[in-house]
């Protein structure tokens, strides 16, 4: 896939199924960024889609300490949530809490930082062939069509992304969903040993 392709997606368009196949096939169905499942037996890093554990998939690992979760904040769930609140009102409080509430076997779990951001934009390439690759397979991603990545700083009301801020309704209605980010430690999520050995190993 030649970086012209790669551009589609920033531009609000989506990958052709030819050209997600013919860049699966050319990198042996390897996906650019780690998936992270969660299982039984603690976890499984891979960059191969796992179609008999597809309903264990759960983030995209960013580096070896920090997870984008494939479940984001949306304008479906942001108007089931405050249906009796004028979104106005809403802010990176009530966001926050909403996280906390939905992925409470997590721990350090949040929106989107204006640090996990810069973090993500530096594998941004990577990161959405990736998921482009995953909704090839069917699996429900997060909605970035528009390519932005926007971030809430505390107490704030606003998104904020790289060419300004919107209120939060706004931002998803026009720009995009919210991600969730996460780090973890050794004992958290999948277990030290899985997480290390895969990283070991990438690097040789």
């Amino acid at each position: 896939m030649n970086s012209e392709t790669k551009t589609l997606i920033f531009t609000g368009k989506h990958f052709k199924d030819e050209e997600v196949c013919d860049y699966l096939i050319q990198h042996d169905y390897k996906l650019p960024l780690p998936l992270l499942y969660l299982t039984k037996d603690g976890g499984l890093i891979t960059r191969d889609f796992e179609p008999t554990k597809k309903d264990k998939l759960t983030a995209i690992l960013l580096d070896e300490n920090t997870v984008v979760y494939l479940r984001a904040l949306n304008k479906e769930i942001f108007m089931l949530m405050y249906e009796n609140m004028p979104v106005y009102d809403v802010s990176e409080i009530n966001v926050q809490a909403w996280v906390k509430s939905q992925f409470t076997n997590f721990l350090n779990v949040r929106a989107a930082s204006e640090k996990d951001i810069e973090l993500l934009e530096k594998k941004r390439s990577d990161f959405f062939i990736t998921l482009e690759c995953l909704r090839h397979f069917h699996v429900d991603v997060p909605n970035l069509s528009r390519g932005y990545l926007g971030w809430i700083d505390k107490g704030a009301h606003n998104i904020r992304h790289s060419h300004g801020e919107a209120r939060i309704y706004y931002y998803l209605e026009h720009n995009g969903d919210l991600l969730i980010f996460s780090n973890y430690s050794e004992n958290e999520l999948v277990k030290a040993a899985v997480r290390h050995d895969f990283f070991q190993s990438a690097e040789q």
